[in-house]
């Protein structure tokens, strides 16, 4: 004889929330912070897009709630989307260069989170 034992989760509410904002940074600049949260977001989806760069572009870096950092670069002119798991910090760096004095695009985060 097997005894089966069934557990059922309740079913939590999902929250989406949009956001996005301008970012400018002079050449060389490091790890500024677009955003962050003291509770970590279930998925997040950001898009960034670099109109004029410093050198080859930006590096976008990911925390996750574990500490975890994705890094990605966006190159001028161009625009790039990723979807990531427990996000708590989006940041950017300006790639140093003598192309132009700063670094500066638009980003777009949908997040969605349970309560």
């Amino acid at each position: 004889m097997s005894v089966v034992t069934w557990c059922f989760e309740k079913e939590r509410e999902k929250v989406t929330d949009s956001f996005s904002g301008h970012f400018s940074l002079g050449c060389g600049e490091e790890n500024v912070v677009l955003w962050e949260s003291n509770k970590s977001v279930a998925v997040c989806t950001l898009s960034v897009f670099l109109a004029e760069s410093c050198g080859e572009g930006v590096t976008v870096q990911v925390v996750d709630r574990k500490g975890c950092v994705e890094t990605f670069t966006v190159t001028t002119n161009n625009t790039r989307s990723r979807t990531f798991k427990n996000v708590k910090e989006i940041r950017v760096t300006c790639e140093p260069g003598l192309q132009s004095f700063f670094c500066y695009g638009r980003y777009c985060c949908d997040v969605h989170y349970f309560i």
